[in-house]
């Protein structure tokens, strides 16, 4: 997919549930805390055909490295136009 396609998506996305909570993201159920931030990232990584995260937030960096969806910038890295 190219990145105008994914903009594209992107754009369509959030214009399809702005102003709507999400309380679940179709593919893990019901969240049992209501609507949360977390259920936006995972329905668009479902949007994008890719497994949505599970478990606590700050457990996801540690998956998305697993999936090579991650980069890490340490002390003296700055982040580069395009990163991500």
């Amino acid at each position: 997919m190219t990145d105008e396609e994914i903009e594209a998506k992107l754009r369509a996305f959030m214009e399809k549930w702005k102003g709507k909570p999400l309380y679940d993201t179709g593919t893990l159920g019901p969240n049992p805390y209501g609507a949360q931030c977390v259920n936006l990232v995972n329905e668009w990584l479902r949007e994008l055909g890719i497994d949505p995260f599970v478990g606590d937030p700050v457990d996801w960096p540690e998956q998305a490295r697993a999936r090579g969806m991650w980069v890490s910038y340490g002390e003296t890295e700055e982040e580069m136009s395009g990163d991500g």
